[in-house]
């Protein structure tokens, strides 16, 4: 059986979605910094050092996001998010068997890579210098909601970022 949605139901789903992310992480970063750690999925360990998620910033690797919003509410000053340039792309379409799924359920049965280009600046909010950015995102449902749907539906499975020249 195929799956109950079309291309243009996955289209517009994947561009909802990144686009409610984009602004709701890119306004953590600047604000609600204590929060940055909930837009991941949980920490996983394996055995060979690697595991999820996996954060590069900058060249630094991260797989614990407490780790990563300790570094970035320690280390970065205050900054400004733009988000200038948005591209989603469903990734995988259909993480479990979809056979028999109801559409509402399919919706949240795919992962997207999001990539985004803009500007932050760091420092002063409304005149610091600004500086370039590309950041890349695999999101994936939350497995972790609860009954009532309460939090965050979509979370990074795993992001590179990096400052342009």
């Amino acid at each position: 059986m195929a799956a109950p949605l079309t291309e243009t139901d996955y289209t517009k789903l994947a561009t909802d979605i990144a686009e409610r992310f984009t602004e709701t992480y890119y306004s953590a970063l600047s604000g609600a910094r204590g929060s940055i750690k909930t837009f991941y999925v949980a920490a996983i360990a394996q055995d060979d050092g690697r595991g999820l998620p996996n954060i590069t910033y900058n060249g630094e690797l991260f797989h614990d996001p407490a780790t990563f919003q300790d570094r970035w509410v320690k280390d970065m000053p205050r900054t400004h998010v733009e988000a200038q340039s948005l591209n989603v792309h469903v990734l995988n379409p259909s993480i479990k068997p979809t056979e028999g799924m109801k559409k509402k359920d399919a919706a949240r049965n795919m992962s997207l890579i999001v990539q985004v280009s803009g500007s932050m600046r760091i420092g002063q909010p409304k005149e610091g210098p600004l500086r370039g950015f590309s950041d890349s995102f695999v999101l994936v449902p939350n497995e972790e909601l609860g009954k009532q749907d309460v939090g965050k539906q979509w979370v990074i499975q795993s992001q590179t970022f990096r400052f342009v020249v």
